[in-house]
């Protein structure tokens, strides 16, 4: 095999997002992350040389098709299926890999990423059911925040066709708030706020939730929590922490502006911060 591939996940997968985001055509004007990742060498891959980037691509799809195929590795069916997915935009076959991979392979993060596609229809039929019943093993089995994360949204909106029990939404909303996934955070903190199904409303608990979201960095939760300070929603009011609140949104605005910054997709719905 090439010396040019890589042996690690995430590593591997980086390069996967950095090639096809070279090859999507974004304006260089319009996208920091894009310029820099063209300037850049993986190994001895020169960005600007597109045989150079060619022969890796397929350096990667040989490696990944080995480790898949007759090495049976589980994390290489996974980068397998990302590469069908994100470079050459064969989503059936990624869709039925990731599948695959977790049906028989028990590979967590290809459960995850299966159930999102299907959430999305994403070279396959939408089926939300389905979606929450990957999300659900993702986070029971496999401990993947990302699908504790889904999974509380299936039991406290009914996706799917799953049956509401806010309550126990709020274990699996928990599992990844305290994870550090601020959208979950935000989950949380809506529910309290407004209280819902078998979850009573609790103002402090909800100004935790955002206070908690804020701290990830979340614009939202930064949001809300200077707006409660401000107004002593259920708690203290105190103007001066509450302008903290807003100067720390006001930062995270303008990072997120400056990078463009892409927020995770949740059961086909987009998740975005609003001015």
């Amino acid at each position: 095999m090439s010396n040019k591939t890589t042996t690690s996940t995430s590593s591997d997968e980086q390069v996967v997002e950095k090639i096809r985001q070279k090859l999507s055509g974004v304006n260089e004007a319009e996208d920091k992350g894009v310029v820099y990742a063209k300037s850049q060498k993986v190994g001895s891959l020169d960005w600007k040389n597109p045989e150079e980037v060619q022969d890796y691509l397929e350096n990667l799809y040989v490696e990944y098709s080995f480790q898949c195929l007759n090495e049976k590795i589980p994390e290489g069916c996974h980068r397998l299926a990302n590469f069908f997915e994100n470079i050459r935009s064969q989503y059936t076959e990624a869709t039925k890999l990731y599948k695959k991979n977790c049906d028989d392979n028990k590979y967590g993060k290809s459960c995850l990423t299966y159930a999102k596609n299907k959430s999305l229809g994403r070279g396959c039929k939408k089926d939300l059911q389905e979606a929450c019943t990957y999300s659900f093993l993702a986070c029971d089995e496999y401990k993947l925040t990302e699908g504790c994360l889904n999974s509380g949204i299936c039991l406290s909106e009914g996706v799917g066709g799953s049956v509401v029990n806010v309550k126990e939404a709020t274990r699996y909303l928990n599992l990844a708030c305290d994870d550090k996934n601020p959208y979950a955070c935000l989950k949380l903190f809506k529910i309290y706020l407004e209280g819902a199904g078998n979850v009573e409303k609790n103002l402090p608990k909800a100004f935790e939730y955002t206070k908690r979201a804020c701290d990830g960095n979340d614009l939202l939760g930064c949001l809300n929590a200077s707006l409660m300070l401000r107004k002593g929603d259920g708690i203290e009011k105190n103007i001066k922490l509450a302008e903290e609140y807003r100067a720390k949104a006001d930062e995270i605005r303008k990072e997120t502006e400056s990078h463009r910054e892409h927020y995770p997709i949740v059961f086909g719905e987009q998740h975005q911060h609003h001015k």
